[in-house]
């Protein structure tokens, strides 16, 4: 009769061992499925980039701070141009007028740093939360 009680405390000692090793292999699979998950999500991240850096994102951004530039420049010789005239008074006090808004306003822009900041195009690109 003193076996069975050897034999249930075996089987409870093999029992505790199996759920000893299903605890450990249960941190280790949590582990994996972790790393499985930084993995995709990098993954999902440069995939985006990738989209992102495409010729024709290249081109587009390209162009627009090409077309940018050109009109930067050509504010700024607006300006350059109205402002002698203005101060000579050469033109009719009605063109004056009129002018000394439109340069202003070129003045502004020249001025707003949302305007010659050359990387705005680039934040929403390159900034990427994930």
């Amino acid at each position: 009769m003193s076996e069975p009680p050897s034999r249930s405390l075996q089987l409870l000692a093999q029992l505790e061992t199996q759920i000893e090793h299903l605890a450990t292999l249960e941190t280790e699979v949590k582990h994996w499925q972790a790393v499985a998950e930084r993995h995709r999500q990098r993954s999902n991240r440069l995939e985006r980039q990738m989209y992102r850096i495409t010729p024709q994102f290249m081109a587009e951004r390209d162009g627009l701070n090409q077309e940018r530039d050109a009109a930067h420049r050509v504010l700024a010789q607006l300006v350059d141009l109205l402002l002698p005239m203005m101060e000579e008074a050469s033109l009719e006090q009605v063109g004056i007028n009129a002018l000394r808004g439109v340069v202003e306003s070129a003045m502004a822009l020249l001025k707003d740093p949302r305007f010659l900041d050359k990387t705005n195009l680039d934040k929403t690109a390159f900034n990427d939360p994930v």
